[in-house]
């Protein structure tokens, strides 16, 4: 009896089989992919440009400047940083109530007043700005020549104006009668530069003269 061998197509399949599973285990495909780490975001911001800090601040400055040189005082003593003839002069106009020189815009409630209080040898003034009862604001009175100082005080008002009182023998009040126009400061507050008209003048030299 012969022993029972099997085909020859039984081993050719199995070295095909076997080849098949080598090939598979060497081709790329089957190895693992490679993973490429990702980018964290930087905290610090370093991949962006650096603002130079200078130069921000330039333009900061520049912007505030623009429409504000009518405003612009020295903090020691209130003096207007330009000339009084390169400042634009506060829109409105001067008129008489009684002897007190105001000045306002058209149609409007009078800004600032001036006015003389002869037996107690005070030139008067009073500014529509808010001031608190206890409170003193730092006030200059400036010509191109000379200047006056003092303080706004709460008018006692039921609206917001400051008064302030400074003897007629104030250096400066005088000048304001030989000059074009003068400048009246309140420390935290726009800068007044009125002209002088003959109404000023009658109330300064009421006082002064």
């Amino acid at each position: 009896m012969k022993p029972n061998v099997p085909k020859s197509g039984f081993f050719s399949r199995i070295i095909i089989a076997a080849a098949l599973s080598l090939m598979a285990a060497c081709s790329p495909e089957g190895a693992e992919p490679e993973t490429t780490p990702e980018r964290s975001a930087d905290p610090t911001g370093a991949g962006t440009a650096p603002v130079d800090p200078a130069a921000s601040g330039e333009i900061e400055a520049n912007e505030a400047a623009e429409g504000a040189r009518v405003e612009r005082v020295d903090a020691s003593d209130l003096r207007p940083a330009e000339a009084l003839s390169e400042l634009d002069l506060t829109d409105g106009d001067w008129f008489m109530n009684g002897d007190e020189a105001m000045f306002g815009p058209p149609e409007s409630e009078a800004i600032f007043t001036m006015g003389c209080d002869p037996e107690a040898g005070k030139v008067v003034m009073t500014r529509s700005i808010d001031v608190t009862a206890e409170a003193r604001v730092r006030l200059g009175v400036f010509t191109n020549e000379a200047h006056a100082s003092g303080y706004w005080r709460d008018a006692g008002d039921v609206m917001p104006i400051a008064m302030a009182r400074l003897a007629s023998s104030e250096p400066g009040l005088e000048d304001i009668s030989y000059s074009e126009r003068f400048a009246v400061a309140a420390e935290g507050h726009p800068l007044l530069v009125l002209p002088v008209n003959e109404a000023v003048r009658a109330v300064i030299d009421e006082c002064v003269g």
